[in-house]
């Protein structure tokens, strides 16, 4: 899984011998340099750190009141609209 772009930027790590000793046998198991192994492997992780926390997951009566509480139409209070401002002035919105 190793990518032809080109790699610019710098990510440096410390470990123990004893880490280093496994990822040295992990990496010439794979036929894989340093870099690629770990770059893999953290970004593997990372992408399910954030597809994890990317959604939400509802039972279906919470999905129900959800929905029911947003289809009530109500004026927005005023922590809504400066946390609306807010992230206008930050180009979120």
């Amino acid at each position: 899984m190793a990518t032809l772009r080109a790699k610019n930027t710098r990510v440096e790590m410390r470990a123990s011998q004893a880490q280093r000793e496994i990822l040295d046998r992990a990496t010439a198991t794979c036929g894989l340099s340093m870099t690629d192994f770990v770059l893999n492997a953290a970004l593997e992780r990372a992408r399910e750190v954030l597809e994890q926390n990317d959604k939400i997951t509802l039972k279906n009566e919470e999905f129900d009141h959800f929905m029911a509480v947003c289809n009530e139409s109500r004026e927005p209070n005023q922590a809504l609209k400066n946390a609306f401002r807010n992230a206008k002035e930050r180009g979120i919105g």
